[in-house]
């Protein structure tokens, strides 16, 4: 009996890296892509409320080193955000430049999960009262999600990416996309 139970492990091991190894290998390399979904900006600070959503949308493109690691950088427009407050109409366009280490955590075949830890440069400007002010800066980006391998070129991605901007209370973009693999 314990012959037979070492001859299972031992083929479901080989099983599991043979398999394993391709799923790998298939992983590695460069790739891009794009993505678009909600983009949140929330004020709330110094008589300030500000509350809005639209459509954003990222381009973006990588190395994935390994099967657990890789770089991302990127493009993030945050849309054309208005709300009113004060009887006046205010308007926030944002966008940044981001770049991110990524951790992948295959969890079946054609799977993975993904965290990313970096940070954005960003670029914003305030519509209100007839004026309109600029203000950009360097904070922390965070991201999750997870990918789809339809085949060996191309996986599909959902992602929350949270960004820590100064002088604000929520940043971040929810977005589906897809991703190319070179």
């Amino acid at each position: 009996m314990n012959s037979n139970l070492c001859r299972v492990i031992s083929v479901m091991l080989a099983s599991v890296m043979i398999f394993g190894w391709n799923v790998v290998q298939a992983r590695e390399g460069f790739y891009a892509g794009a993505g678009g979904g909600l983009a949140h900006i929330k004020i709330d600070e110094s008589g300030v409320d500000f509350d809005s959503d639209d459509f954003g949308w990222k381009l973006f493109a990588g190395y994935q080193f390994n099967e657990y690691f890789g770089v991302e950088g990127g493009y993030v427009d945050f849309g054309d955000q208005s709300d009113s407050f004060a009887g006046t109409n205010v308007k926030v366009d944002a966008d940044g430049l981001d770049l991110y280490a990524v951790g992948f955590l295959p969890v079946a075949e054609d799977w993975d999960l993904f965290g990313k830890v970096g940070f954005i440069a960003w670029n914003a400007d305030v519509k209100a009262f007839g004026q309109t002010e600029g203000d950009d800066g360097e904070d922390l980006a965070l991201g999750a999600g997870a990918a789809w391998h339809v085949n060996e070129t191309f996986a599909l991605r959902a992602e929350f990416e949270w960004f820590d901007i100064d002088d604000t209370d929520e940043v971040w973009l929810l977005s589906l996309g897809g991703a190319f693999k070179f």
